[in-house]
């Protein structure tokens, strides 16, 4: 009942159904069930035989969205160890507060937030390695992709884990004091899937995610759910209303969900007027209000 497992379980079942396009990267590389859930096994294994990473530590993610994200994710799943999903938003005082907290063992980032990576690593003793997505790093700092394919490709597996251990930290806003981490356990990821699949979501779907992935939004929402169920999670790097729409067509998107500015900013995008959303079958939005007249101009229009 943990997600490793549910991972393992559809590179089974499916092991050549698309699973993940990372469009943020130049080439857009594709990934299969079977590839993703290999790509977890040998980060899982680098984390335990080179990071020393044991059930219950922390591993934490400053990054935008990629396929590195998940490769973490269910890497610290299948070990029983916790993602940190840090806000790339943060200051580097407030990160280096919340790692103190959260005493991560590695920390994984993208390349525009080493400067905020360096001040706060320094701060946080637990940190032994610092991950670098692209670019060259900072001193000390070993490449993600070159540390997961050194890892062994075996199967991962701890019987130990239940569906009550935390698979991931996500941090609230910090509206009133410091953002506190939300613990998400797997049978919180279980339960969501099922409400998600209530509500209309279907085997071989695809979408196209537009949120950060260190939000419940952009993990646990949709993206999380459609993996399980065998669906395909189209990655943006950040938010862009012209290719979203171009991804909407492209990979005939089933559905997808934005907040009431993302889709204002899709209807002023200059392909809207020849974008053909056709494919989807529904459409969800959260956070605020949405405006009727909204509502309105995508039935007439599209």
């Amino acid at each position: 009942m943990y997600i490793g497992d549910t991972l393992a379980r559809r590179a089974l079942y499916t092991p050549d159904r698309l699973a993940v396009v990372d469009t943020g990267k130049p080439e857009r590389p594709h990934y299969t069930y079977a590839q993703l859930n290999q790509r977890a096994n040998r980060f899982a294994n680098w984390l335990r035989d080179a990071a020393r990473v044991q059930p219950g530590d922390r591993v934490g993610i400053v990054a935008y969205d990629g396929v590195e994200f998940l490769d973490a994710f269910f890497a610290c799943s299948k070990l029983g160890a916790i993602l940190a999903c840090y806000n790339w938003r943060m200051h580097w005082r407030e990160l280096a507060r919340i790692m103190d907290d959260t005493t991560p063992k590695v920390l994984i980032f993208s390349d525009e937030f080493k400067d905020t990576i360096a001040q706060a690593a320094a701060a946080t003793p637990s940190v032994t390695h610092t991950l670098h997505i692209e670019g060259d790093g900072l001193p000390g700092s070993q490449r993600f992709e070159t540390v997961l394919h050194s890892g062994r490709p075996d199967p991962v597996i701890n019987e130990a884990v239940s569906e009550e251990n935390t698979a991931a930290l996500i941090f609230t806003g910090g509206t009133t004091g410091v953002p506190r981490g939300a613990q998400i356990s797997h049978r919180m990821i279980v339960w969501n899937t099922l409400n998600t699949v209530i509500h209309d979501i279907l085997p071989g779907d695809t979408t196209v995610n537009v949120f950060p992935m260190f939000h419940t939004g952009g993990l646990l929402v949709y993206t999380m759910p459609l993996m399980i169920v065998g669906g395909t999670v189209i990655l943006v790097r950040r938010f862009d209303p012209a290719l979203v729409l171009a991804l909407i067509e492209e990979y005939r998107a089933d559905f997808f969900a934005g907040v009431p500015t993302m889709y204002q900013m899709l209807t002023q995008a200059p392909n809207w007027a020849e974008a053909d959303l056709s494919s989807l079958r529904f459409c969800t939005s959260g956070g605020a209000p949405l405006p009727v007249t909204l509502v309105e101009q995508f039935a007439r229009e599209k």
